[in-house]
C-alpha cells in the first residue's frame, strides 16, 4: 500500500528535475523527483546531490528506461516495463550503485523466460558494454542451460555478438549438435558466414563417420559442403573411433588385447586408472576388491561416490574428443535444485581442469575443445550411485 501510494506521487512534484538527452543536445523527456528519495537509495546519488543540485542530466540511456528506473525508486517494482526497458533500467540502476532492479531481472531468468525475451535482454546488455557485463553473463548462463533449444534464434544476433555467444557456449553444447544448429540457420542471415562459423566453433574430430556424413549432407544443402569436407579430411587421418560409452569401449579393447594362455594385462592400471578423493572409497566386493574395482572401471557395475567426494579417471594410452555425457540410470535427485550438485571436469594433463558438464544444465550435450585423458566427477548434496557414460571420438596414442 505504501509503495502504491508513493508511486502515484512520481513525476507530480519534486525538487529535482531529471532530464533525458538524446545525442547530448536534444531534450527528449524530463521527470520531477525528490532528491532525498534518490539519495536514500544510493551513496552515489547522495554524493552527487548533497549540494542543492536542482537538475540531473542522463544522456546515455533511453527515456523509457530512465522513467522505469525512477518509477522503481518510488514503487520498488519494474512490473510495468517490458523486458528490454526493464533490462536497460537495471543497467542504469547498477551505474548508480542500485542493484535491486538487476536482482529482479536475475529472478526472472531463474524462473524461465521465452527465447525472444532472453535475446532481447542479451542485446540490451551487449550494447551497454562494460556496464551490462554482469547481467549479460547471467543471460548467457540461462541460454546455455538448454543451448540446443535457446540458440535456435541466435542467427538473428549481429555477427560480433553471435561470435561471442558461440565462443562462450564452450562446453555447453556438443560439436555435432552445434554443427546441426548452425546449418539450420538461413545462409546470409545478418551477414553470417556459415562456413566461417563452422571452422571456428566446431571440431569434427569429436564425431564418428555416421555423424560426419549427416553433417556433410546438411552442409551440402546449405552450400558449405566443401568446407565441411575439408575440415573432415584434416581430422580423419588421425584414425579416431566414435563411441557412446568410453569406459565400455576401453573394456572391449582390453578384452581384444588378451592372449589365451598368457597372463592377462590388468585393465585398471593399463587401460584406465581410478583415483578416488578418499582413501576409504571401496568398490563392490562381490568378486573381491580388485575384481570389484575393475568391474566399476569398465562400467559393468555402478560406482558409488559419497557427497563431498570426487572420482578421477585417467586414460594412460588413449585420448578422447568428448561430444556428450549421460548416465545409465536417472539422476533426478541432482536436478531438484538450481545448485550444481554433479559436476564433471576434464583435462589434458591432469593439472588444468575445465568444467565439462554440470547438473545445472538442462542438456546432456557438452564438448571438450581438445582431446583429453582426465575426468573428475564431483558429487554434492546426496550420494551418487550410477555409471557415467562419456561419448566422443577416441584416439590411441600418447600425443594430444
Amino acid at each position: 500500500e505504501v509503495a502504491n501510494a508513493l508511486s502515484k506521487c512520481f513525476n507530480k512534484d519534486g525538487d529535482l528535475k531529471v532530464t533525458v538527452m538524446a545525442n547530448g543536445v536534444k531534450e527528449v523527456a524530463h521527470f520531477k523527483v525528490y532528491s532525498r528519495l534518490l539519495r536514500s537509495w544510493s551513496t552515489v546519488f547522495d554524493t552527487m546531490l548533497q549540494h542543492d543540485v536542482s537538475k540531473l542530466v542522463i544522456d546515455d540511456f533511453s527515456a523509457p528506461a530512465v522513467e522505469a528506473f525512477l518509477m522503481f525508486l518510488y514503487s520498488g517494482d519494474l512490473g510495468g516495463a517490458n523486458v528490454s526497458v526493464a533490462t536497460e533500467a537495471a543497467v542504469l540502476a547498477s551505474k548508480y550503485g542500485i542493484q535491486e532492479p538487476a536482482k529482479i531481472c536475475l529472478d526472472c531468468l531463474a524462473a524461465g523466460m521465452e527465447q525472444d525475451e532472453l535475446f532481447a535482454m542479451l542485446d540490451i546488455t551487449h550494447r551497454r558494454g562494460e556496464q551490462g557485463r554482469a547481467l549479460k553473463s547471467a543471460v548467457c548462463s540461462s541460454i546455455f542451460m538448454n543451448p540446443e533449444s535457446n540458440l535456435k534464434q541466435a542467427c538473428l544476433l549481429p555477427p560480433d555478438l553471435l561470435d561471442e555467444v558461440l565462443s562462450a557456449a564452450g562446453q555447453s553444447i556438443g560439436d555435432y549438435e552445434l554443427a546441426k544448429l548452425i546449418l539450420s540457420w538461413p545462409p546470409g542471415t545478418y551477414g553470417h558466414d556459415l562456413a566461417a562459423l563452422l571452422q571456428k566453433h566446431v571440431q569434427l574430430g569429436a564425431m564418428g563417420q555416421d555423424r560426419y556424413q549427416e553433417i556433410l549432407n546438411l552442409a551440402n544443402s546449405a552450400g558449405v559442403g566443401v568446407t565441411v569436407d575439408r575440415m573432415w579430411q584434416e581430422v580423419s587421418s588421425r584414425s579416431g573411433e566414435w563411441t557412446p560409452d568410453l569406459f565400455q569401449w576401453l573394456s572391449m579393447k582390453w578384452q581384444q588385447s588378451q592372449t589365451p594362455g598368457r597372463v592377462s594385462t590388468p585393465f585398471v592400471g593399463c587401460f584406465l586408472n581410478l583415483i578416488p578423493s578418499s582413501l576409504t572409497w571401496e568398490a563392490p566386493h562381490a568378486m573381491g576388491p580388485v575384481a570389484g574395482k575393475e568391474e566399476v572401471a569398465r562400467n559393468a557395475g555402478n560406482m558409488t561416490i559419497r557427497p563431498g567426494e570426487f572420482m578421477t579417471w585417467f586414460l594412460p594410452i588413449h585420448t578422447i574428443f568428448v561430444s556428450g555425457v549421460c548416465f545409465s540410470q536417472s539422476i533426478a535427485p541432482f536436478f531438484d535444485t538450481q545448485q550444481a550438485l554433479l559436476e564433471l571436469y576434464c583435462s589434458k594433463d591432469g593439472v588444468n581442469y575445465g568444467l565439462l558438464w554440470s547438473s545445472a544444465q538442462r542438456s546432456w550435450s557438452c564438448r571438450s575443445r581438445d582431446r583429453v585423458r582426465y575426468f573428475k566427477l564431483c558429487v554434492k548434496g546426496c550420494a551418487y550411485t550410477n555409471m557415467l557414460q562419456i561419448q566422443g571420438c577416441v584416439y590411441t596414442g600418447l600425443d594430444c
